[in-house]
């Protein structure tokens, strides 16, 4: 029986909620989708000390990375790095960008949300959320 990755999602979240050590979690190339950001959000919420999550090569869509811009602008998101490449997005830096922009946010705190190609260049600010188009 093959496991689904929103079960999956939600069994290895709620394991690691609470680990006061897990700095950074690479989860690229797993299949999640939309169904699974719910999970990661609260893994960002709750997370102690995640400063770092990489969700790459996933089919997370535009409906689910969007699920990412409230959790984003919590105050107790601890979040520094948003990794989200090759994840089947139509916009560069998508609406998240905006939360990211808060004064209560780290200046260091960055998404990266499309592969820039030559057909499809992401502009040249979208690396720096402060100053990011919304």
């Amino acid at each position: 029986m093959a496991l689904q990755p929103r079960c999956c999602a939600e069994d290895l979240c709620a394991a690691l909620r609470h680990n006061a050590t897990l700095l950074k979690l690479d989860l690229s190339k797993n299949a999640f989708t939309a169904q699974s950001v719910s999970s990661f959000v609260q893994l960002i919420l709750t997370s102690p000390s995640l400063r770092e999550l990489q969700l790459g090569r996933n089919r997370l869509e535009d409906s689910g990375v969007r699920l990412f811009s409230e959790a984003l602008g919590n105050p107790t998101c601890k979040l520094q790095r948003l990794g989200l490449r090759e994840n089947n997005l139509t916009d560069c830096c998508l609406r998240i960008s905006a939360p990211l922009s808060a004064p209560t946010r780290s200046s260091n705190t960055w998404i990266c949300a499309k592969t820039p190609s030559a057909a499809n260049p992401c502009p040249s600010d979208c690396a720096d959320p402060k100053t990011a188009p919304v």
